[in-house]
């Protein structure tokens, strides 16, 4: 029986081992394959550590990817601006997680709990 990757059964979290699809597409060629890739594997081919320390869940429309290697990234696009009404920015729609992270025009956010965040002032590099 064949299955439609749109039909299969939606996955809320992911393990280490657990596969996922990709389309192979050399250099954009007419030699396109249908792969399979492990998180680990996946997430290691990103730079991240690879094992079976890393996670991911999805609530809504938001991605957590959480591993306990350290990660280093290159750079962290915010493509939402908001600002914290207050150090501990709990609301009926929105709560925070240690870890978060937040920017508007003056200042980068980040809860160091899931009750307190902290700012650092923004500057011009010159």
């Amino acid at each position: 029986m064949t299955t439609k990757v749109s039909e299969l059964t939606a996955a809320l979290s992911v393990a280490g081992e657990d596969l996922l699809l990709i389309v192979d597409n050399p250099a954009n060629t007419s030699s396109i394959e249908t792969k399979r890739v492990t998180v680990n594997n996946f997430f290691g081919s990103l730079g991240v550590s690879s094992g079976n320390n890393i996670s991911a869940n999805i609530s809504g429309n938001l991605l957590s990817i959480g591993t306990t290697s350290n990660v280093s990234v290159t750079k962290v696009k915010f493509n939402t601006f908001a600002t914290p009404a207050n150090s501990s920015y709990i609301n009926s729609t929105f709560t925070i997680a240690t870890g978060d992270m937040f920017v508007d025009n003056s200042y980068i956010y980040v809860a160091i709990s899931n009750t307190t965040i902290k700012r650092v002032a923004l500057s011009a590099i010159t």
